[in-house]
């Protein structure tokens, strides 16, 4: 019995590619049958299988583990091949899957982010620029699709949005806070929209718009009662050229660059130099 045992092994030794060449054109010639075979043979001693299972628990996860470990390049290399040759059929299987167990995929997911918060919001710290450009480049991509997305589910989108803002009130508000200290022009905008808004005259820039209006003005200002002079770009404030409390537009040709002096001296008259 020792001596068929070693003349085995000698033949697989010497053979060994040869073997592993047959065992793998016999497979993929065969693997409805060899699936077929399986699935019956596990059906058939299902509790056998499960004892022993069990019972090598360990030893299972050693030997997995190990062979993962000393194979990286060949799995990931087995894996692409594999998903490249069956591409359309991993994602129909995938998405009639996500269909079906919608709500246990969901609840997976949550046990698993609570259980990884740190990880989670390490790894976000680590790669914000790179999330940034990946979501950046998905909503690009998929416009028509979360515009779709969005109007079919007004009601959840607002639901889940009252429901975050009552659960998270103090952060909101200290990112808010954080938000208008870091962009002052921002501030300015929201103020101007609620005054047009109030004054019922219409119109809005964006901060584009007012940047665009910096790169042109090169630090001058445009001047009140007095010729234009140069003070610098962070001294140049927005001025509506016609006020908005006598009726002017809150949008871009409404809207001139002036010094802190010039600005509050012409206060709510309506001249342009």
């Amino acid at each position: 019995m020792e001596d068929r045992r070693e003349s085995k092994k000698k033949y697989y030794q010497d053979n060994k590619e040869k073997i592993i060449k047959n065992r793998r054109k016999y497979r993929q010639d065969n693997r409805e049958a060899i699936r077929e075979k399986s699935q019956k043979y596990y059906q058939d001693n299902k509790e056998k299988i499960g004892k022993y299972y069990q019972a090598n628990k360990e030893k299972i996860s050693e030997v997995g583990r190990k062979y993962r470990q000393e194979n990286r390049e060949k799995i990931k290399e087995v894996k692409i091949k594999h998903y490249q040759a069956n591409k359309e059929k991993i994602s129909e299987v995938g998405r009639k899957y996500r269909q079906e167990n919608r709500e246990i995929i969901k609840g997976k997911n949550k046990r698993y982010y609570q259980e990884n918060k740190e990880k989670f919001k390490k790894y976000r710290q680590d790669n914000k620029e790179k999330i940034r450009e990946v979501e950046r480049k998905y909503r690009q991509e998929n416009k028509e699709k979360i515009k779709k997305y969005r109007q079919d589910n007004k009601d959840k989108i607002r639901e889940e949005s009252k429901r975050y803002y009552q659960n998270n009130k103090e952060k909101i508000s200290e990112c808010g806070r954080r938000y208008d200290q870091a962009h002052p022009e921002h501030i300015k905008r929201k103020n101007h929209l609620r005054r047009t808004r109030k004054q019922d005259n219409g119109g809005t820039y964006t901060i584009k718009e007012i940047q665009k209006l910096r790169d042109q003005a090169w630090g001058i200002c445009l001047g009140w009662k007095k010729k234009p002079h140069w003070v610098g770009d962070g001294k140049l404030t927005i001025d509506h050229i016609i006020p908005i409390s006598k009726g002017g537009r809150n949008d871009i040709q409404n809207i001139q660059l002036l010094c802190g002096r010039c600005n509050s001296s012409k206060g709510n008259k309506i001249y342009s130099k």
